[in-house]
């Protein structure tokens, strides 16, 4: 049985603290030890079986995923992509993501490398104030 079933990865901001590093390519591209930093959640989302996710990023930056990321295949997944025409928060990532995620809107949120990712089984309430394990 999947626990989980969707993800968003939200990848919209335009890394002017990189800058000059992203004035060529999105952060979220520049490499982290051995890979580009977005494989890192992609592989975190896959791993635990989440196979369907939505990449939310800037009209500047949507054919530079495309063409780096592809249809998700190459990771054993299917991605869509959204554009979000102004960087405003993880917030705004799950009203971007609302025809995406579908009917079940009862997930959590967790952050994961400067992007957020929403699964749509919901976790129990945090009793200490600090995210469940």
């Amino acid at each position: 049985m999947d626990v989980f079933s969707k993800g968003i990865i939200l990848a919209g901001d335009a890394g002017n603290k990189l800058s000059p590093l992203t004035l060529g390519i999105p952060k979220q591209l520049l490499p982290l030890y051995d890979k580009p930093m977005i494989y890192y959640p992609i592989e975190l989302l896959v791993g635990v079986g989440i196979k369907d996710i939505l990449i939310i990023t800037s009209q500047e930056h949507a054919s530079t995923f495309i063409q780096a990321l592809g249809d998700g295949s190459a990771f054993g997944a299917r991605f869509t992509y959204a554009i979000q025409s102004k960087p405003e928060g993880a917030a705004q990532a799950f009203t971007i993501g609302e025809e995406f995620v579908g009917e079940d809107r009862s997930g959590s949120r967790a952050s994961c490398w400067h992007h957020s990712l929403k699964c749509s089984r919901p976790r129990p309430p945090c009793r200490t104030g600090r995210p469940p394990a």
